[in-house]
């Protein structure tokens, strides 16, 4: 199954640290729950070009393919057990002008299920 969500961040600050938390935060997320998540990495280079460049807004798209176990009984729902979202980030609304360093692509995995 794949979802696509359209976004926007608009930076107030243009420090390293607010700008990689502000990515951080957009990619580390994961429906799977908390204890699934896993700790999203942001690399120095995508973080210094948007400070680089002074990107105002960033526009991102996000694209989320999810991955279900068929239920052990009759009559039980199908459970997500992996995501992969890839994000595309953009200088601009349009979505025509890439930053350096997209997209960024993260996995995460439900406790105790292997690749």
């Amino acid at each position: 199954m794949k979802v696509v969500f359209k976004y926007s961040t608009k930076f107030k600050k243009y420090t390293v640290t607010a700008v990689g938390a502000a990515i951080s935060a957009l990619i580390g997320a994961s429906s799977l729950g908390v204890g699934a998540a896993v700790a999203a990495s942001v690399s120095a280079a995508l973080v210094q070009q948007i400070i680089n460049e002074h990107i105002k807004v960033l526009y991102y798209t996000d694209k989320v393919y999810y991955k279900t176990v068929i239920p052990p009984k009759k009559g039980m729902f199908r459970q997500k057990v992996a995501e992969k979202d890839i994000f595309y980030m953009y200088k601009n609304s349009a979505r025509t002008k890439s930053v350096k360093g997209s997209p960024k692509t993260v996995y995460h995995y439900k406790k105790g299920y292997k690749k």
